[in-house]
């Protein structure tokens, strides 16, 4: 029994298959009878992976299986992705898998077999739809992807988000990288082509200016500068002119929340410090107690990843802000109920509060 089962390893190695963990996998769609395949690197595969890592909470390694995505991309839910034909190989995390956990974004196909840089954008969208999705506690961010002519794998740091409150990080699931995948190839049709100079965007150019901003914000250490980012975020979905300050900020942001007392104060508030900041003067009443600042970043940070996924999610939304004229049109010439039916019911960003926490730190708590 041990030999063939041995001979079996042997002959699925020849013909390009590997075992992995007791399991087989299948190649460019072979079919196995297997119940589950694994995500690996081939040789002769051209390839681009992120690799997300945060100290691991059960010191073991997940067993769950990869899933495919869709278009050659696979979610793993380990920091590290195996190579075939080189025992021991990987990509990934450099930290030993029983001491982080984490997951991988991977992409592969056959060398050649397409545009150059694509497998890169296209993971390096995945990844970015799913950092909109929650604020998630990332310790190390990896790229990884083979350079020519050599072909031999390269790894670089990315630059994470920072999270303010670890203890309340969310957690990436399946269909946290399902919904992501789906909302990527939005993403894609909204950013500008990769690997050439460009004045500006001619489609989407307010789109992709926002999620600049809240990327950029997502990664800030200065909490001032990091509303700033957000706000200027939600701004560019609101088509305010030249000019046209506060008043129109608050109400335009307010139809596109619950509409609250409160939420109508937190946005004033965010708007006041993303003046003071981009003029560099110091927002004084506004970050005199730490506790309603960071509130105010949590809250702003909602309200501006929760929009962008609701625009990448949906065509039919997506459509009304391609260009300054449908931005305008949704404005100006749509009714305020014609507005409500197409964004949905309004983001809460009051759900959320500090609350006092017995060793005298700030958590994040729901009502």
């Amino acid at each position: 029994m041990e030999r063939r089962e041995a001979h079996h390893g042997l002959e699925a190695r020849r013909n390009g298959v590997v075992g992995h963990a007791g399991l087989l996998t299948a190649r460019h769609g072979d079919v196995m009878s297997m119940e589950t395949r694994e995500a690996v690197i081939f040789p002769s595969d051209e390839f681009a992976c992120v690799i997300a890592s945060w100290p691991s909470s059960t010191y073991s390694v997940s067993q769950a299986p990869a899933v495919m995505l869709g278009d050659g991309l696979w979610f793993i839910p380990r920091p590290y992705c195996d190579i075939v034909g080189d025992p021991g190989a990987r990509v990934g995390s450099r930290f030993d898998p029983h001491v982080v956990e984490g997951f991988s974004i991977l992409a592969t196909r056959e060398r050649g077999s397409g545009r150059k840089g694509e497998l890169n954008d296209q993971v390096l969208a995945v990844l970015d739809c799913v950092l909109l999705q929650g604020l998630f506690y990332i310790s190390e961010l990896l790229f990884a992807h083979e350079r020519e002519p050599d072909g031999v794998p390269r790894t670089e740091a990315l630059p994470r988000p920072l999270l303010l409150n670890h203890a309340r990080s969310a957690i990436v699931t399946e269909q946290t990288a399902r919904t992501a995948f789906q909302m990527s190839k939005r993403y894609l049709r909204v950013s500008p082509k990769r690997g050439a100079f460009v004045i500006e965007p001619v489609k989407f150019r307010r789109l992709w200016a926002g999620l600049f901003s809240l990327k950029r914000g997502m990664r800030e250490l200065v909490l001032t500068r990091r509303i700033h980012d957000c706000v200027q975020a939600i701004e560019a979905l609101l088509w305010l002119k030249q000019g046209e300050g506060k008043p129109v900020f608050t109400a335009r942001a307010k139809e596109l929340t619950t509409g609250t007392a409160a939420t109508l104060k937190s946005l004033e508030t965010a708007w006041r410090v993303r003046c003071a900041d981009e003029h560099m003067e110091p927002a004084k009443q506004e970050v005199a107690r730490v506790r309603r600042i960071w509130e105010l970043v949590w809250k702003m940070e909602g309200f501006a990843m929760q929009s962008y996924v609701r625009l990448l999610s949906d065509n039919k939304l997506l459509k009304h802000f391609k260009s300054d004229p449908t931005i305008g049109s949704f404005w100006s010439v749509m009714t305020p109920n014609d507005r409500r039916r197409l964004w949905g019911s309004g983001i809460d960003i009051d759900s959320l509060r500090w609350l006092r926490r017995p060793h005298g730190g700030w958590e994040l708590g729901r009502r």
